[in-house]
Order: C-alpha cells, then sequence, then structure tokens
C-alpha cells in the first residue's frame, strides 16, 4: 500500500501562496526516498477560519513523477 508522510509546516506569503523545498537527503520517513521512476502526490491541509465549518481546506494535489 502506499504511505503518507507529513511535511513541515510552511507558512504562506500574502497572495496565499506556499512552497516547500524537497531535500532527497533528508526523507520524511524511512520508505520516504524519492527514487527515480517514483510517482508520489502532494496536497497542501490549510486552516481557513473564513470558510466556517471545520476553518480548514484542502490545495489541488499535484502528482509528480521524479525521473533519472
Amino acid at each position: 500500500g502506499s504511505q503518507v508522510f507529513r511535511l513541515a509546516i510552511e507558512s504562506s506569503d500574502f497572495l496565499g501562496l506556499m512552497s516547500h523545498s524537497l531535500d532527497n537527503t533528508m526523507p520524511p520517513g524511512a520508505a520516504g526516498q524519492l527514487l527515480a521512476g517514483s510517482t508520489w502526490n502532494f496536497q497542501a491541509w490549510f486552516r481557513d477560519p473564513a470558510a466556517g465549518g471545520a476553518a480548514f481546506n484542502l490545495s489541488n494535489g499535484l502528482e509528480l513523477t521524479f525521473l533519472p
């Protein structure tokens, strides 16, 4: 099965944009190596008090395949 890893907390800028640099020498877990040919999916989970309800939301997903 697939594994889920949480990356470090990031803050967005004044436009609501955020980014995260991945360092392959420091994987988020033992099975978290970025290997050539592997496909990873990323999504941000963020607080959104203006949304009401649960006060959080999710970004669009991003799928990346790492090439050699």
